[in-house]
């Protein structure tokens, strides 16, 4: 990654930082929600698309990476 792609990179993450939302889920539904991510590129842009009976209720589009585990990185 190029200095200017890293300082571009750690500027995203400080302005997400003062735009956090918290979904809480029980451990069977993030287990779930994070399979559906295993198979895919964690550093591509992604689409994050929530259903309620089958219906779509909202959208989420990542322009970062996926993060997955109980510490984290600066």
């Amino acid at each position: 990654m190029s200095i200017e792609t890293q300082d571009v990179s750690a500027r995203i993450k400080e302005l997400a930082e003062d735009n956090e939302i918290i979904i809480s889920l029980t451990a069977e539904q993030a287990s779930a929600l994070l399979g559906q991510w295993d198979d895919k590129d964690p550093t591509a842009p992604a689409k994050i698309r929530f259903t309620v009976e089958e219906k779509n209720v909202a959208e989420i589009h990542v322009a970062g990476y996926r993060y997955r585990g109980s510490t984290c990185c600066a």
